[in-house]
């Protein structure tokens, strides 16, 4: 990411159009923030591993379902707003369901050692395979008023979440041409764990809330789930 200018506490990406480049990293510093003016910023996977907030209107797109995130979050104390992201099925249904083709993965080791503090807000995610917001083995956790449709796998999935609140999401057309219901079965909002890890390692999701969220046209499976929790 071409970074120009440090305005306050703000780091500006000046150029409307930016070609990221392939495995490009956003390194912002700690306790900073990265601003996306308007524009189409094209990459094929980003990593967030310090504390930042990322915000601004700008679209980032993935133009291949890779079986691989698109943004992955290892660090606590990281926001999210306002951003679009598409991926290679935007305003489609995608063919197939590709698990790990997600728009943003955010994870901890396990739940003995979580990320912490992570907020989703106002964000549009249209167009992936597998998931638009994953979320692993974190505590205080909040997704709220995004737009997110046109994903193959789930809307916003929670595994081991402790002190999550998902509300005032709109989550639609989760689903997929060609769907393997024997081992992907579609959600639009779903609490988890990992049932072949330890109660230890992969916790039940707690205190977790789902509010005021609007879920339509996931045809092939269930609209809100609470599986293994």
């Amino acid at each position: 990411v071409s970074i120009h200018t440090e305005v306050l506490d703000q780091v500006l990406c000046k150029r409307a159009e930016l070609q990221i480049a392939e495995a490009a990293a956003i390194t912002a510093a700690a306790n900073k923030a990265l601003y996306f003016p308007a524009g189409t910023y094209v990459a094929t996977a980003l990593t967030v591993s310090s504390p930042c907030r990322l915000f601004g209107d700008g679209i980032l797109k993935k133009t291949t379902a890779a079986n691989a995130a698109f943004l992955t979050i290892s660090s606590s104390d990281v926001v999210i707003d306002g951003l679009e992201f598409r991926g290679a099925s935007f305003d489609a249904t995608p063919t197939n369901v590709v698990r790990n083709d997600r728009a943003i993965r955010a994870s901890g080791t396990n739940s003995l050692s979580p990320i912490r503090r992570l907020r989703f807000t106002n964000l549009k995610i249209n167009g992936f395979a597998g998931v638009a917001i994953d979320v692993r083995f974190a505590e205080n956790v909040q997704v709220n008023e995004c737009q997110i449709q046109y994903c193959g796998y789930a809307g916003v999935s929670f595994l081991s979440v402790i002190g999550g609140l998902v509300t005032g999401n709109q989550v639609r057309f989760i689903d997929a041409t060609t769907v393997n219901t024997s081992i992907d079965n579609p959600f639009c909002i779903s609490f988890s764990r990992n049932p072949g890890q330890t109660l230890t390692d992969s916790a039940p999701c707690q205190e977790c809330i789902m509010a005021n969220n609007v879920v339509s046209d996931c045809r092939t499976w269930t609209g809100l789930d609470i599986h293994g929790s």
